[in-house]
């Protein structure tokens, strides 16, 4: 089977290329990648896969208000239209007849940049799938980019509440493969020692490690003031065994935001992501760096447990079975669903003390909670997810094709 791949943003690269799925979809026939990557970025990209793999540039895209509100539909019956007669499609279409896929995938539902690609496959007959990226992507209302043939999901529970918020799709177009890029932390030759890791940041590997995962700047914005109460804490002795803090922001934090609080506390661990920095990118998305991937199994790994308000790394620590405690002052919502008893909530600078007091005493606690929150939102084994998704897209590709009007 030869997949043809479209990464509009840097998680796509992170998913699809810096893991496992790049080199089995090479193995299994080919695979060609329309991509956004920084020029000077994509050596390295490319380094990490196999030299097979065809490289093509993905032109940008634009949702304007009305497409925005109308979505898929608008895609169907007006802008399919227009879409049709783009320069881009002429394109694509060119180089898919060149190509030859069986398949092709979008990383991400709701990226515009898919339109154009997805409208050049559909008129050749090659079916279109898109991955759904996440939850919160899933939850977010942003209409699909393009009107897909199929649908790859994290698990079960996550096809059943795509069906529930998108009627129009058939059960049969909804496909359970887990999630690919967390495949690495099935691979225990990432791993490093816990001293390998504490020495890399700086951390004293005999203390207890608490990691503050920030989230994005619209939607935590009290993130700094929350790693501030932390480390006074720690300074008062309120937390038992004197642990070290480690802050992670969000991949597309420039960081600038927690500045006062690290000159304030010069002991505050700092691991930036390693992303390309977003003031740098040129109007590009930003894109993880190949080390990102081994970075954050050790982190994930390592860590003792993790404190955040709006982080998207709440499964990543679970899946090592770290507990996880968030931070909802001020009347803010807690996690989706009370993530079935696995994440504890706290209101309070009182509350904090404790919670992180609890889980550092006995790190066992709230492991069924864990448990169940991991088999509700991925699929099982963790490491197939890749396998998984080929082989889906292997039975698509093979089935046979409906010429149809894009």
């Amino acid at each position: 089977m030869k997949l043809t791949l479209l990464l509009p943003d840097g998680f796509g690269v992170r998913d699809f290329l810096l893991g496992s799925f790049a080199r089995a979809a090479v193995e299994r026939a080919g695979l060609s990648v329309f991509h956004r990557i920084p020029d000077h970025q994509l050596p390295r990209i490319a380094g990490h896969c196999p030299p097979a793999v065809e490289w093509h540039r993905l032109a940008g895209g634009q949702r304007g208000r009305l497409e925005a509100t109308l979505g898929v539909g608008l895609l169907e019956r007006w802008r399919a239209h227009a879409i049709a007669r783009d320069p881009g499609v002429a394109r694509c279409r060119y180089l898919l007849r060149k190509i030859g896929p069986q398949v092709l995938l979008s990383s991400r539902q709701s990226s515009v940049e898919a339109a154009a690609p997805v409208a050049a496959a559909r008129e050749l007959g090659i079916p279109t799938a898109t991955f759904i990226a996440g939850w919160e992507s899933l939850r977010s209302g942003d209409p699909f980019a393009a009107p897909f043939d199929h649908f790859l999901v994290w698990s079960e529970a996550m096809a059943m509440e795509l069906l529930s918020l998108h009627p129009k799709i058939l059960r049969h177009q909804v496909h359970a493969v887990g999630a690919p890029h967390f495949d690495s932390y099935a691979e225990p030759s990432l791993l490093w020692s816990r001293e390998d890791f504490c020495r890399r940041i700086g951390a004293d590997s005999r203390r207890p490690l608490i990691c503050y995962s920030g989230g994005h700047r619209e939607t935590s914005p009290e993130d700094a003031g929350h790693v501030r109460l932390l480390l006074e804490l720690i300074r008062q002795g309120r937390l038992i065994g004197r642990p070290q803090l480690l802050l992670r922001p969000a991949p597309d934090d420039d960081g600038r935001r927690y500045h006062a609080v690290r000159y304030e506390f010069p002991e505050l661990l700092y691991a930036a992501p390693l992303w390309l920095p977003s003031g740098n990118s040129g109007g590009m998305p930003i894109v993880p760096w190949p080390e990102e991937v081994s970075f954050l199994a050790n982190l994930t790994h390592h860590c003792d447990l993790a404190v955040g308000a709006g982080s998207a790394l709440t499964l990543d620590f679970v899946m090592h079975d770290k507990p996880v405690v968030h931070v909802a002052f001020g009347g803010a919502a807690g996690p989706p669903d009370g993530e079935l008893g696995a994440v504890r909530v706290v209101r309070s600078d009182v509350e904090l003390a404790a919670q992180v007091n609890g889980y550092l005493a006995d790190r066992t606690l709230d492991r069924e909670g864990r448990r169940r929150l991991l088999g509700s939102r991925l699929r099982l084994p963790l490491g197939r997810a890749s396998v998984r998704a080929l082989e889906t897209l292997q039975r698509i590709g093979a089935a046979p094709r409906l010429r149809r009007p894009a």
